[in-house]
């Protein structure tokens, strides 16, 4: 790693000692992504679900990455839930229904490696106002 990033770079990104490498003073998208998710702010739940962009280190096959996999990907639908929850009891059925489809093809498939089935968010039952259509997402 030290020869990849040469010596200086690799002085100033990580912190190595006789176990262990790690980053050391490093913003990681997936640190932001979890800071914008646990916030209370519509806003900030819609930039985190941006920044989601599949399973953690998806090429690389490592049991160690099972566990952050899993705990990214759950928070990424417990986020993407709040947010239609938000959206559709303020009446905004139709975004509801475009960040509910963001999360279809989010399953968690870890021993298949794959998916075989969709997703269905389903939000608290809101009664649809006089004169509005009800809308399923299958």
């Amino acid at each position: 790693m030290r020869r990849a990033l040469g010596d200086e770079l690799a002085a100033e990104l990580l912190c190595v000692d006789a176990e262990t490498i790690a980053l050391g003073d490093v913003r990681v998208d997936a640190d932001d992504f979890r800071w914008l998710a646990a916030s209370s702010s519509l806003d900030d739940w819609r930039a985190a679900l941006e920044l989601y962009r599949g399973d953690l280190l998806e090429e690389l096959d490592a049991e160690w990455l099972l566990a952050p996999r899993a705990e990214l990907r759950e928070l990424y639908l417990a986020t993407l839930e709040r947010l239609c929850t938000a959206l559709t009891q303020a009446g905004h059925f139709a975004n509801a229904l475009s960040v509910a489809a963001r999360g279809r093809s989010i399953v968690s498939c870890v021993e298949t490696g794959r998916c075989d089935h969709d997703v269905l968010l389903l939000t608290p039952a809101v009664k649809p106002r006089a004169g509005h259509d009800v809308v399923f997402l299958l």
